[in-house]
């Protein structure tokens, strides 16, 4: 992102191995994978957490969509609330190692 004073402060900013700053943002997309097309997407500050956007886009899903997470994305709130919901969901635990 463009580093100005005001994404800055909106967006947030993060380091890597300098000490220079950069603006950088989190994203985060519903995607259909059957029919290739994006349902939902959202641009947010660093400080919103994958697991708040990915329940944002719920909304937007229905009741025998199957919706598949990443790894990152499991934790027992995050689970419950699918379930609470009747969501069909995949989600990835743990890398495994051949």
């Amino acid at each position: 992102m463009p580093i100005t004073k005001e994404l800055s402060q909106y967006y947030g900013e993060t380091k890597n191995q300098t000490d220079t700053s950069i603006v950088q943002a989190r994203c985060s997309v519903l995607y259909d994978v059957e029919n290739n097309y994006v349902l939902d997407g959202e641009l947010a500050p660093l400080s919103k957490g994958e697991r708040a956007m990915a329940i944002s886009h719920l909304s937007c899903c229905q009741q025998g969509d199957l919706i598949l997470y990443d790894r990152g994305y499991p934790s027992y709130d995050f689970i419950n609330y699918h379930s609470t919901n009747n969501l069909d969901y995949v989600m990835v635990l743990q890398d495994t190692e051949e």
